[in-house]
């Protein structure tokens, strides 16, 4: 704002942090190449419970796949200071020791991601 005399006048406006939430862990087996473990964490400091609805891999050339199944099935509720552990399954097997991205959707619009690399 600025008026006639040029005086100038700003709004400086908090906006609060209402989600803090990330994926605490993606964990590979070798007893396991077709199935892998993502924990998403919902912090203490988040002020809403999120739905989680959609997760996503993506390769080092860019490809964004969908895992086969993920357990507990999606959409899952994860209230706030919790987390969840999902089973997601894709055949990694011809995927090893190559970096890849997972991301983690909510219903309310919040995404977290995470790179992590398969075991070689």
């Amino acid at each position: 704002l600025s008026t006639e005399q040029k005086y100038v006048a700003e709004i400086t406006e908090f906006i609060p942090e209402y989600v803090v939430f990330n994926i605490k862990e993606i964990k590979f087996s070798l007893d396991d190449l077709y199935h892998f473990d993502v924990t998403v964490l919902n912090s203490e400091r988040s002020v809403i419970p999120l739905k989680i609805t959609k997760i996503s891999i993506r390769l080092e050339n860019g490809t964004l796949i969908s895992p086969q199944s993920v357990d507990p099935p999606l959409l899952q509720m994860l209230n706030k200071n919790s987390t969840i552990t999902f089973t997601c399954g894709w055949d990694w097997s011809t995927y090893r020791d190559k970096e890849l991205t997972v991301t983690v959707y909510t219903e309310q619009g919040y995404k977290t991601e995470a790179a992590s690399k398969t075991p070689s």
